[in-house]
């Protein structure tokens, strides 16, 4: 479950156990419901993390339901997550933290602003050109831009391929499907992968190249190489746990 979403419902685990339950014969309805039950019990006990704050007033009886929760509150609203995807976001936040000698120049940005303004005939916006100067020169493993569609990320992605290229620097695409790629490729003009392509190797899943190996995959990757996620509006990706 926690592959297609980073948080869920009481509702989604019911979901997921009734379908894992279909993979097994019971002798009645009865022996069914208890297994059923079992691995919810195990599952909302032990396994899962809520994430909706608990009721901040001390309720009368009268107005309180059965299970605590106030009688105003929406049934199946609370959330939850596991320690594998709070892993996963924290391994990208401390990624954000986690300083490097990657930059390249004020100077070779504006230069390469100054060349698109020259050849395409329009110049970036202010945001845009933030976002492409936070990426180059934020000196850390990680750097993110966040943007709803149509706001120009595209742009700004481009100059950032272009000012890496200028500093001698490889970059290489990832995005969540083989036409996503193939669009963020001819969109910044560099090679462009599916995330599964290198992630399926790298974790061992591929059954004739040896996992945790840079040499498997099938990109080259040097300390010169910066990679560019894209996570378009379109399909929405995967969970992907760094």
């Amino acid at each position: 479950m926690t592959a297609r979403r980073a948080q869920f419902r009481r509702s989604h685990v019911q979901t997921a156990v009734s379908t894992a339950l279909k993979g097994y014969v019971f002798t009645g309805e009865q022996t069914l419901e208890q297994a059923h039950q079992a691995v919810m019990d195990t599952a909302m006990d032990e396994l899962v993390i809520p994430l909706t704050p608990p009721e901040i007033l001390d309720l009368p009886g009268a107005l309180t339901r059965p299970d605590g929760a106030g009688v105003d509150r929406h049934a199946n609203t609370e959330k939850f997550t596991t320690h594998a995807v709070l892993d996963a976001e924290q391994l990208a936040l401390d990624a954000a933290r986690t300083p490097v000698a990657v930059t390249a120049p004020a100077a070779v940005l504006e230069h390469v602003l100054a060349e698109h303004e020259t050849s395409e005939g329009w110049s970036l916006n202010a945001g845009q050109r933030a976002l492409a100067g936070h990426l180059v020169g934020a000196g850390t493993l990680l750097a993110a831009g966040v943007g709803p569609a149509g706001t120009g990320k595209t742009a700004s992605m481009k100059i950032v391929a272009d000012t890496w290229h200028a500093t001698g620097r490889t970059v290489i695409g990832l995005a969540p499907s083989a036409a996503a790629a193939a669009i963020l490729s001819e969109d910044i003009g560099a090679d462009c992968h599916t995330i599964d392509s290198l992630t399926f190797t790298w974790l061992g899943r591929n059954p004739n190249q040896p996992g945790r190996t840079l040499a498997a995959l099938p990109v080259t990757i040097s300390p010169a190489t910066c990679c560019w996620w894209m996570k378009p509006a379109w399909p929405a990706p995967r969970t992907w746990p760094p």
